[in-house]
């Protein structure tokens, strides 16, 4: 029995080759394009790991530095006999502490006791703020931090940071608080919690509490990274970020850290497209490195299809 085969032309079989030959060398290309995004990716969210541990440790030194020197206050200090000699202390507390732009005291019903500012009219009830009911409901050992856009403390923004002040049943007595400047002035710096000098540019830490937005929120660098949508960005950047966008849903890449003896946690995020760009001049060699590699293969795959013996007629 004669097995059927079917008599092809053969310059027809050899395009056909040549063109499966071309898509198979295509896939591999895009594929690779496609595992590049992904590493871009994955190296973004290791860099604002690093950033977040970082800045978390940066916040940790300041809310470790709060309670290292408040942990003498007690009952005593919040009885109004003892508002001279608080006020002392408290200065001597904002004293050491380079970023306090004041101390003060707070019993439980959230009348301020002794300040190292003066007090308006000599008397101040805090009782109402939103951030002396997240104070009083964080544990013993815990600072609490809010952000203030003003108090009689200072005109602009600021950072309350508390801790309660307990009988030695627990019952809570009242706080002391510092309220730190949420960003740098002429005549004092900001908390050490800004983002490392080798941060990636564009890098945003956010140092956020449990509920609300951030308290404080710094950008690395001063200079803008690129966009996309920017007319001096080339071609080839722009489609790497749309093939990363088409693979990435997520706007940005963000890792967070929480920070010890505090309710608060630190966020590093870097947008994804500027981690797109910024992953972009090692990807390019990569994949100029592939396709040099596909296309000697696809001249040595033409050439021998050209080499090859005619059939004969």
């Amino acid at each position: 029995m004669t097995r059927f085969r079917p008599d092809l032309p053969r310059p027809l079989v050899k395009r056909v080759a040549m063109a499966v030959m071309v898509g198979l060398l295509a896939g591999l290309w895009l594929t690779a394009a496609a595992l590049e995004t992904r590493l871009a990716v994955l190296h973004a969210s290791r860099d604002t790991a690093a950033v977040a541990g970082a800045g978390a440790d940066a916040t940790g030194r300041t809310v470790r530095r709060f309670l290292a020197l408040t942990p003498g206050f007690g009952a005593a200090d919040l009885t109004p006999g003892a508002r001279m000699r608080s006020t002392t202390e408290l200065l001597r507390v904002q004293a050491a502490f380079d970023a306090a732009s004041a101390v003060f005291l707070v019993d439980a019903s959230g009348h301020v006791v002794a300040a190292s500012s003066p007090l308006p009219g000599g008397t101040l009830d805090v009782g109402a703020s939103d951030w002396f009911g997240a104070g009083m409901r964080a544990g013993r050992d815990t600072v609490s931090a809010a952000r203030v856009e003003a108090s009689w403390l200072r005109p602009g923004p600021g950072v309350v940071l508390t801790r309660v002040l307990t009988r030695a049943d627990g019952t809570p007595l009242g706080m002391i608080g510092a309220l730190l400047p949420a960003e740098p002035t002429a005549d004092r710096p900001a908390p050490d919690w800004t983002v490392p000098a080798w941060a990636p540019a564009g890098v945003v830490i956010d140092v956020a509490g449990p509920v609300g937005g951030p308290i404080v929120s710094v950008s690395a660098g001063t200079a803008k990274p690129a966009s996309p949508t920017d007319a001096e960005v080339p071609w080839g950047n722009r489609a790497f970020v749309q093939l990363g966008g088409l693979l990435n849903d997520a706007p940005s890449v963000a890792s967070a850290v929480p920070v010890p003896y505090s309710n608060l946690h630190v966020v590093a995020r870097l947008p994804r497209d500027a981690a797109l760009l910024r992953a972009w001049p090692a990807s390019r060699t990569r994949l100029e490195l592939l396709g040099a590699v596909e296309l000697a293969l696809l001249g040595a795959g033409l050439l021998l299809m050209l080499a090859a013996p005619r059939a004969p007629s």
